[in-house]
């Protein structure tokens, strides 16, 4: 990430991150598997629009623990 700070109205500093800004593998696996979720959550619903209600009910049916 790099940051802009304007130094006055004609020119501007680039500062790289410095150790305090990084984050931990574990924080990284995180987002990412949050990112993949909310991708799932949100294509529920055009599966919906797409298959109607019936995709609802064999989605359920299909993903039940047995």
């Amino acid at each position: 990430m790099v940051r802009w700070h304007a130094i006055n109205q004609d020119k501007a500093a680039v500062s790289h991150p410095s150790a305090e800004d990084t984050v931990s593998f574990f924080r990284t696996c995180l987002n990412g598997l949050n990112a993949i979720a909310g991708v799932g959550i949100l294509s529920v619903a055009y599966a919906l629009a797409s298959g109607g209600w019936l995709s609802l009910v064999l989605e359920q049916h299909f993903t039940q623990a047995r």
